[in-house]
This record gives C-alpha cells, structure tokens and sequence, in this order.
C-alpha cells in the first residue's frame, strides 16, 4: 500500500467520524419533549441568544472544521511520511548505487592489479630467462677456455715428457756406452758406482736440466683465463748440500713468489723419500707475494743422492712444480763393489764373489757381519795393511730361481776424525742375482718404469730356453695388479723363445705400480715362474 492511498483512507476515517458526532446530536422525532414545567437549564447558546438548534448546528460545525482541519494534518503528516520515506527509499537507492559502483571500481582495480602483476610476472619471466641465457654462455665460454687451457697443459705436458725421455735417453746411453750395464732413474736414490768423473758430471747436468724442467714452468691447475692464473717461481728449484756424512741430518729452504695475477692456492708438498720432511707457513699467496718451503733431510745410504719434493697447485700449464735436493753422502763404512751381482746363475750351482770393506777409521772395530738370507754367508778372509777387510760372500745352491736378492751388513765402531767420539755405523752391500733353469727370462722383472697419468704400460720381457728347446706359454697372470686392469700377452719372439707383455691404461691413476707376473711354460721341471712388476704413474 502506498503512503498516498493511506492518507486517503485516513481523511475517510475522520470525515466517517464527524458525521457519527452530527447523527448522535439531531433530536430524533420520537424524542419526548421536556415538561414545560421544567424549568430550563441556562447554555452559553442561550446566553448569546441563540436557539439550541442553532447552538447544535454552530456545535456541529466546529465539530466538522476541526475534523477537516485533523483530516488536513493528518494527510499533511501522511505526506510527510511518505516524502521522508521517499528521501530515505532515493537515499537507499543512492547508496546502493554507489555500493554498486564502489563494487565495480574495486573489480575494475582488482582486474587491473592482476593484469599489472601478470605483466610483471612475464617481465620477470623474461629478464630470468636472459639472464640464464646469458649465464650458460658464459658458462659455455669457460668450458671452452678451460678446454683451451687444458689442450695448451696436454701439449706442454707432452712437449715436457719428450724433452726428459730425450734427456734420460741420452744420460743412459753415455752411461752405457762405458759401463755395459743399466742406469737407474736419474732422480733415483744415488748414483750407480764406478762412474768417471765426466759421467758423473752429465749424469749431474741431466739432473739440473731436468729439475729445471719441471720446475721452471707455470702451472695447469689453473681452469680460467689463459696468462690470468697464478705462476709458482722458485727462485732455488736445486739445492745441492756437497759432501755430507751418512747419518746426518741437514736442512734449507726453496724460496718462491707467486708471479702470476690471480691468488696461488698450494694443494700439496710431497718428497719422494720418507727420509725427507717439508713444512710450509700457510696454503695462500696472493700475486707478488712471498715465502718458504722448509725441507729437512735425514740422510742414509751413501753416494750422490738425489731426493725430490713435489708441489700441487693451482698453478697454470700443469698443477706439478718439481724441486730437487741432492748431496753426496760420505759413509762411515763402505763395501766396493756395491751393489754385487750376479747376472746368470744356473738353478742349483753354486757361486762366490769378493768385496772390500773399507773406514774412514783404518782402525774401526768390526762389530758384526749378517746377511738377510739363508741362502747367503759372508766372512772375512783378510784384512790389509790400510785397515780394510776383504769379505768373501755366497750364493748358495739353494737360492730359488728367478730375481734374488739380498744384503749383507757389517757394523762397525770407530771415530769419523781424531779427537771425535766414537760412533757405530753400518756398511750395507746389496746383493742381487738372476737365477734360472733352461728357461731364461731376460730381465728377469717388469721394470715399467715411470709412466704419465693417462698414460699406458707397455713393457716386456723375453723367455728363452737355454738348450734351444722349442716351448709355448700354458699361463701368464697378474696377481695383486696395482693399478687395477693390468693383463699379459704372449707372442712369438723374433730371435728366438717367447716375449712376454704387461700392458694396460692406467687412467687417472697416481702412484706405485704393483704386481707378480705368473708364468708358466711347457718346458719340463721349469714349473711355474714369479715375476715382479715394478714402477711408478706421475706426471
């Protein structure tokens, strides 16, 4: 219902109500007169001369202008009503619409935040993936310098591994030329005996060239870029103590810079020989800086000696600097020859040889003399004038065939120089021998040798019969093989019996390498021969 037809109905209601009032004041016309005895009450009507009809009418009247009148306020309040109504329904409407709109206006901001987040996201997602485009060619670009720089190290490595095969080549040939026998490593334990004073001098140039080989060049442990890597400059790469007494102990110190640009970070510092110790201040030596490497060296045995100590950095070219300290070493006591040897010994013969022992006390006191084996004796059959000792060992009939080897060793007490305390050294005479049966192996053990990390053993040895028996090989194994995957094969020998090779990769490996060749032939009561496989894998 409307607020207009409401104050229709109220106007009606009023105007219902005068006319009741009027009908209830008309005297009705069976209505009984009042007795005219009766005296009349005085009325305010009568009192201004009007009849009581007149007075009902005026009555009457008022009675309907004060209902109109009440008929007008309330259709006035009615219209106020229903204008306030209307203000607050427009009101309500206003704010709905402008909830409506605020509602819109905040999905409009809403979907255009997410189309801004989107857009950022996709931007991210764009800078990101140059980003990692640009990371993985610099990447690229560094797998391809460190490529560079590892193809440069190969080839140095290999130029390096040239020049030392030449180098030794050439001391070993020199050298055998005038012996008649092998030379071992030049940067063995010392010096093979009986050299010439002018092939000791080459046997010593060989040595410095070859330290000043592998210690003059920059390193290959570095991975950036090429001329940028540190460089590990030794400003004394050799250091030679002369003479020094057999026993004693002596020290020095290699001194280096890091002439290279970036920081030279030491890995390592190893020497060849647990006799030899190395101490260093600290790991990291930024370009121009300096310091030390401390070697102390506990000597024995006697002879030029040469000892080595290995430095690992990540130096560029190769990450191996090779140092080298060397002394002659005087012993106390000494046997010549030394070491003895017997080339070819028939299985189950019998053989002697003689040595002198010598002092540099003509008046040493001989303590003792053992051997290490029971298939050696040794004593002393004379003694001359200038206080040495000739020594008679053998080799007895028992010794087993194959590579033999032994020592004998005599103790001895006296004093270095007059006025000295005494001292007690020993003298030690090495004894080796190759023993066989009709079957000769020549020589007689794997000596590999020194073989490059990645490199391959390729070595052999010949397997002939003295009495010119044809043989085959029925078993050729390698027991304990060091680095693993070492194998033996067989083929015919050119002049004559059977060669024999140990071959195999030894890829990344570094260190000794170990093993017992076993072969067997069909030659009768030769049975089966042990044969050892000795050398080294280092750069």
């Amino acid at each position: 219902m409307s607020l207009r037809t409401l104050g229709l109905l109220v106007t009606l209601s009023i105007l219902g109500a005068a006319c009741s009032v009027e009908s209830e004041h008309a005297p009705s016309a069976t209505q009984t007169q009042p007795h005219e005895s009766a005296p009349a009450a005085t009325t305010p009507a009568a009192a201004n001369g009007l009849s009581a009809e007149e007075a009902a009418q005026q009555a009457l009247a008022q009675e309907r202008l004060a209902a109109q009148q009440a008929a007008a306020a309330a259709k006035e309040a009615a219209e106020r009503e229903a204008l306030a109504a209307k203000q607050q329904l427009a009101a309500s409407a206003q704010k709905g619409g402008d909830a409506l709109k605020q509602a819109a206006t905040t999905a409009e901001q809403k979907a255009l935040a997410e189309k801004q987040a989107l857009a950022q996201k996709q931007a991210q997602g764009q800078k990101d993936a140059l980003a990692q485009k640009q990371a993985m060619a610099e990447k690229q670009a560094m797998l391809d310098k460190q490529a560079q720089a590892q193809k440069q190290a190969l080839a140095q490595k290999q130029a390096l591994a040239q020049k030392q095969a030449q180098a030794e080549k050439q001391g070993q040939k020199t050298i055998d030329a005038s012996k008649g026998q092998p030379v071992p490593a030049i940067d063995g334990e010392k010096a093979p005996p009986g050299l010439t004073p002018e092939q000791e001098a080459l046997r010593k140039k060989i040595l410095s060239e070859k330290a000043a080989i592998q210690s003059g060049g920059a390193g290959g442990g570095w991975s950036g870029e090429p001329g940028m890597g540190p460089i590990l400059r030794v400003t004394n790469p050799n250091i030679d103590f002369g003479d020094i007494w057999e026993g004693d102990a002596v020290e020095s110190k290699f001194q280096f810079t890091n002439a290279g640009k970036s920081t030279l970070e030491i890995e390592l510092v190893k020497a060849s020989c647990g006799c030899t110790t190395t101490a260093l201040e600290k790991m990291s030596y930024e370009p121009g800086e300096s310091g030390e490497i401390d070697v102390n060296w506990h000597t024995k045995g006697h002879g030029q000696q040469i000892k080595t100590v290995t430095v690992t950095a990540n130096t560029e070219g190769t990450p191996y600097t090779r140092l080298m300290i060397q002394a002659n070493i005087v012993p106390f006591g000494a046997f010549t020859p030394e070491p003895m040897r017997w080339e070819k010994v028939r299985l189950f013969t019998e053989q002697k040889q003689r040595a002198t022992l010598s002092c540099v006390d003509p008046k040493s006191e001989l303590m003792g003399l053992v051997t290490s084996s029971p298939h050696v004796t040794a004593e002393v059959i004379e003694q001359l004038e200038n206080g040495d000792r000739v020594i008679e060992v053998t080799l007895k009939d028992t010794a087993p065939w194959g590579f033999f080897n032994a020592q004998v060793t005599a103790s001895l007490r006296g004093v270095r120089s007059a006025g000295e305390a005494p001292i007690t050294a020993d003298a030690v005479l090495h004894l080796s021998a190759s023993i066989y049966g009709d079957l000769e192996v020549t020589p007689n053990l794997f000596a590999v040798g020194q073989v490059l990390p990645g490199g391959k053993v390729h070595h052999s040895v010949s397997l002939k019969s003295a009495a010119g028996t044809p043989f085959q090989v029925t078993k050729a194994e390698i027991e304990g093989s060091q680095p693993a995957g070492l194998t033996l094969r067989s083929e015919p020998d050119p002049t004559g019996g059977v060669r024999v090779w140990v071959e195999g990769d030894v890829g990344d490996y570094e260190g000794l390498i170990r093993g017992t060749a076993v072969i067997e032939t069909d030659l009768p009561d030769e049975g089966e021969r042990r044969l050892p496989i000795m050398g080294i894998v280092r750069p």
